[in-house]
């Protein structure tokens, strides 16, 4: 059983839908919404774009996808991927092909940071005569440092293993992560792996999780590789620093993994039923790489989607109450179209039947082909999924769903719960979503110009904004909390003493109030989780931001 909501009007609707005019200087409550929409004051009209240039070819540019991004403490945005390039073998001066990590960074207006890199980008020297590393995930660590994880060919080509590279702030590797800035993890020798997705664990350790198949590409498994935060691999996780996760004959992949309230660790994806019928799964392990056996069945959590349906997860994310929202495509395989499909399990793995129609929600459009390709949960449990509306071949938008915490369609949002997007270049597809501080939402996304895919970063303006009534966002400050970044307490310079002090997070919730607070006293963050908060005192309008690290 599932929901089947249609949302989009015929070919030919507006892709920049009509909306009410936003300004930057809105006068916001705590837990109201406004209406997201592009931020015209960002890049162009919303977006920015980049592609590296080709210096093998004066005409072109290089290949690159994006996969994966994230927010700085300073707002700046960090997209990463992977890049294709071409060299050329010393030996015969032969012209192979190679792929590498990559990054660019934008500042808050959408423009690149040139203090970042060469001019706002970077990219990993090749590791190996292979030249082949393939980018998917970023991460920051709590000194800001940038962690990328992905996968590189070794053995000769034959084989890949799982490999972490460290850059410091500025984009400049990190030598002292790893072994010269690089940390990998050998798979078993019989296995072939892609790396799909890095998280950071509240105890600083590094998770990995990537698909692995036997060389004659059998039997696909799931490989959880854990590293300390320094690099070195830790071997009592699991089984030498690897778990190995293969729970039938048949083929597994995994596109996720995150870090429950009580530190155990949640991957997701889908699991081969027959060769056209695919089903999501969740799988918990302790936070030893131990197989948690009270989640689920031993375990495995099973997620029934769409009777017959090729479902393929592509993402997940936790609510606040630690529930699995677990969201990818489904493919009807009778008609071939294809459809937004997310499903909820509850923390112990059951299906939360409460959601959407016992459990699941399939999004049909009337016309377009959708693919679902990553998740977010923000404001208050609010769901928005990000992929593509797919109108014909040559016609690719980026899309943006968003849904009530019951799976129910947001009708607040964009326009019945869809903002569809064009910006006028190829091959357009949401791949990454985050909620940034300010109450934006930012997307990563594929696109090309002449066939040649570059880097898109899309911002969406409003939402909830963790700011007071009548209170003008521009009052944001950071200058009277310190330690500021803060580890265990903040004391505020307050006007006055005998004020009412409330920390608040970026979802707007106020998390801690303090009543007669005197001017300097300290407020306990200890327990906070690492991340960005605001700081409101009565008696003045002033809003103060601080770093939790």
């Amino acid at each position: 059983m599932r929901t089947i909501y249609k949302l989009f009007t015929k070919r030919g609707r507006l892709n920049f839908p009509v909306m009410a005019m936003f300004t930057f200087l809105s006068v916001i409550s705590l837990n109201t919404y406004a209406q997201y929409e592009l931020d015209q004051d960002f890049g162009t009209n919303g977006y920015a774009s980049v592609f590296w240039e080709d210096e093998t070819n004066p005409d072109g540019d290089k290949c690159t996808h994006p996969y994966s991004l994230v927010e700085q403490a300073d707002g700046k945005i960090i997209v990463a991927g992977n890049q294709m390039y071409s060299y050329q073998d010393e030996s015969d001066g032969s012209v192979w092909m190679g792929m590498t990590y990559c990054m660019a960074r934008f500042n808050t207006d959408g423009t690149l940071d040139n203090t970042f890199g060469d001019n706002g980008t970077v990219t990993l020297n090749a590791i190996n005569e292979q030249q082949w590393a393939y980018g998917m995930s970023v991460i920051l660590q709590d000194d800001g440092k940038i962690i990328m994880g992905g996968t590189y060919y070794c053995d000769e080509g034959v084989n890949q293993d799982l490999l972490l590279a460290r850059f410091n702030t500025d984009g400049s590797p990190d030598e002292t992560f790893g072994n010269d800035g690089l940390a990998i993890i050998n798979t078993p020798n019989t296995l072939e792996s892609l790396t799909y997705d890095l998280f950071k664990l509240k105890d600083g350790r590094l998770i990995i999780c990537a698909n692995a198949y036997n060389l004659d590409y059998s039997n696909g498994h799931v490989v959880i590789g854990c590293f300390n935060s320094d690099g070195s691999v830790d071997e009592s996780f699991g089984e030498e620093g690897i778990y190995i996760f293969n729970p039938t004959d048949n083929n597994a992949e995994v596109s996720a993994i995150a870090e429950t309230s009580d530190g155990k660790i949640i991957f997701s994806g889908s699991q081969k039923i027959t060769d056209i019928n695919w089903e999501y799964y969740a799988c918990r392990l302790n936070s030893n790489g131990t197989l948690d056996e009270t989640f689920g069945n031993d375990g495995i959590a099973k997620v029934h989607t769409a009777d017959g349906n090729y479902n393929l997860s592509w993402g997940m994310a936790l609510q606040s109450d630690d529930k699995i929202v677990v969201t990818g495509c489904s493919i009807e395989t009778v008609n071939w179209t294809t459809a937004y499909a997310m499903s909820r399990l509850n923390a112990d793995g059951s299906v939360d039947e409460s959601f959407g129609d016992k459990g699941s929600v399939v999004v049909f459009a009337q016309e377009d082909l959708y693919t679902g390709d990553a998740i977010l949960i923000a404001d208050e449990d609010k769901i928005f999924l990000t992929g593509t509306a797919i109108e014909t071949d040559d016609s690719w938008n980026v899309s943006v769903l968003g849904f009530n915490a019951d799976g129910s369609v947001n009708t607040e949002f964009g326009e019945n719960g869809v903002i569809n997007n064009n910006f006028g270049f190829d091959d357009q597809r949401g791949r990454d979503i985050i909620k940034s501080a300010d109450g934006s939402i930012y997307v990563a996304c594929n696109h090309s110009k002449s066939y040649t895919p570059g880097f898109l970063l899309v911002k969406y303006k409003g939402g909830p904004i963790p700011v007071g009534i009548n209170e003008d966002l521009n009052t944001i400050t950071n200058s009277n909390v310190y330690p500021n970044p803060a580890e265990d307490y903040i004391c505020i310079d307050t006007e006055t003493d005998d004020v009412t002090v409330e920390i608040i997070n970026i979802n707007g919730q106020v998390i801690h109030k303090e009543e007669n607070y005197s001017k300097n006293d300290r407020i306990n963050v200890n327990s906070f989780a690492k991340g960005i908060y605001f700081v409101r005192t009565s008696g003045n309008n002033k809003i103060t931001k601080f770093v939790k690290q």
